[in-house]
């Protein structure tokens, strides 16, 4: 088994503290499923940024081998529409233009391996019991279940090898926990 990360002797504090939310940490993620458990506040979600490399450590390295996907506690998504989220804004705004005769031969390029963009996104979001018509809809509209399978869902898109996924049950009913596992 391969480590697709690796942390040794990472800690964290903070700069108006002397004190270390976590000092010392090896550890080596495979592709395996692992979990980290641990009360609220030691700092779970810290130590996933920090892995994800979205926050640096105080001290120690993290070494990345494969291509993160990160899905953070509580994130939130002010702007733009499930499509944006998703990245099929682009595409499917091109495709109804070349599609209603406005094409430009710049369209027609960009269109040249996404013709079934449409067949493949349907697809996915079938995956996660969503439909086509959430795309035009504003992420910020959607209920924290479809938030959250929209996000989890792009990571998906994005082909990441390694996904941190940090509590992704959060706004998930029973259905939508028995679909994330």
């Amino acid at each position: 088994m391969q480590n697709l990360i690796e942390a040794k002797q990472i800690s964290l504090t903070f700069p108006d503290s002397p004190l270390h939310l976590f000092s010392g940490i090896d550890l080596f993620l495979t592709d395996e499923l692992q979990a980290l458990i641990g009360r609220n506040g030691v700092g779970k979600s810290y130590l996933a940024a920090i892995l994800a490399d979205k926050l640096k450590s105080s001290e120690g390295s993290v070494h990345r081998f494969c291509n993160i996907g990160y899905l953070a506690q509580g994130e939130t998504v002010l702007a733009g529409t499930a499509g944006d989220i998703l990245g099929t804004s682009q595409i499917q705004k091109i495709s109804i233009r070349v599609l209603d005769g406005e094409g430009t031969p710049e369209d027609f390029n960009f269109m040249d391996d996404k013709w079934n963009w449409e067949v493949e996104t349907e697809a996915l979001l079938a995956e996660g019991e969503l439909t086509l018509d959430i795309l035009d809809r504003s992420f910020k509209t959607l209920s924290g279940g479809e938030q959250t399978r929209l996000k989890l869902l792009a990571l998906k898109k994005q082909g990441c090898d390694f996904l941190i996924l940090d509590e992704p049950s959060n706004h998930l009913d029973r259905d939508g926990r028995m679909w994330l596992a």
